[in-house]
């Protein structure tokens, strides 16, 4: 018995079918991955960048701080550095309104996992 048309078989077919959606499931899971650690990856990104300038406004603040004690608002002597557990407190030479340089407090303060800059009585 001679095979008189060349063509594939149903089995054949079903073999090359499955074998297309195993790579096809591969693919979409390796896709997915993906796009879950670049999302991640931008997250932490964020998270990183707002360290960095939080770190680069303290570093200016802390290159002119000054030695200077100054007056609470009931005029009460306060110094020139304030530490605490959750905060810290320093006089700066910053610009002022008209941009000339203005002695001002800057506080940096954590509030639960976050760190916030004050400027001014802080």
């Amino acid at each position: 018995m001679t095979r008189q048309n060349a063509g594939f078989t149903l089995v054949e077919l079903l073999v090359a079918l499955a074998l297309f959606a195993m790579i096809s499931v591969a693919s979409l899971a390796l896709l997915r991955s993906s796009i879950d650690t670049q999302a991640a990856l931008a997250g932490r990104m964020d998270r990183t960048a707002g360290i960095e300038r939080l770190r680069a406004l303290m570093a200016d603040g802390l290159l002119t701080a000054q030695p200077l004690a100054t007056r609470t608002a009931g005029q009460a002597a306060a110094p020139a550095l304030i530490g605490t557990p959750d905060r810290i407190s320093f006089i700066s030479a910053a610009p002022g309104a008209n941009g000339a340089p203005a002695l001002t407090r800057l506080t940096v303060a954590a509030t639960g996992r976050q760190l916030t800059l004050l400027r001014g009585n802080g």
